[in-house]
């Protein structure tokens, strides 16, 4: 609704209100003789107010003009304008961004040292299981806090990014209740985040 239609609607609803309660006072000065005074008030007070109420509608809801209209509707117009460019321009700064992490781990590929780091902690958790479920008997693991369970790496399949954690700080027991140390293995798959093969053998490295 324009400013013009509220402005309309609102007075036609004052100008009736306004003629119904002038005509009460009238009516009232001519058919009540004790409240003539009262009447008289009436008639006089409803449509000086009624004209105030206007007046405060004339510029509560001024009327709009076609340039102003013109006006408003170039400045939407612009606004949008300029949204559209906002959300272009963080639309290319998304992509330019993902278009560097992706060059950024397309290099780290390339590194096995880079490349091994990155998923080091990832399969440390998906190895360790597989591992302790190798035991015939028990098993104990002997790093320390400050040891990492698999010092050294090698690449399985560079292309599929797959790489082999090696270490040795663990123990199986035998059959005896002998300790044993051992070698250990874990290839790690990034793409699914699983240990796709793990071995064990006997010794240190």
């Amino acid at each position: 609704m324009t400013n013009e239609d509220m402005q309309t609607a609102i007075l036609v609803i004052l100008g009736i209100g306004i003629v119904i309660m002038t005509l009460r006072a009238l009516y009232g000065l001519l058919a009540w003789k004790g409240r003539r005074k009262t009447a008289l008030l009436q008639a006089v007070l409803y449509p000086t107010g009624g004209f105030i109420l206007m007046m405060v509608v004339a510029v509560a809801f001024p009327e709009t003009s076609p340039e102003r209209i013109a006006a408003i509707e170039a400045e939407r117009a612009a606004q949008a304008e300029a949204e559209a460019a906002a959300e272009l321009e963080a639309e290319a700064e998304r992509a330019a961004q993902a278009e560097a992490e992706a060059a950024e781990l397309e290099a780290c590929r390339q590194d096995l040292q880079c490349w091994g780091q990155k998923y080091s902690i990832d399969a440390a958790v998906r190895c360790r299981r597989p591992i302790e479920r190798l035991a015939q008997f028990d098993m104990r693991w002997t790093d320390g806090w400050t040891d990492t369970k698999f010092p050294r790496i090698r690449w399985e399949n560079q292309d599929e990014g797959l790489v082999t954690y090696i270490g040795d700080k663990a123990q199986f027991q035998n059959g005896f209740g002998a300790w044993q140390n051992v070698i250990y293995t874990c290839t790690y798959d990034p793409a699914t985040d699983s240990a796709i093969d793990v071995t064990v053998t006997p010794g240190r490295l």
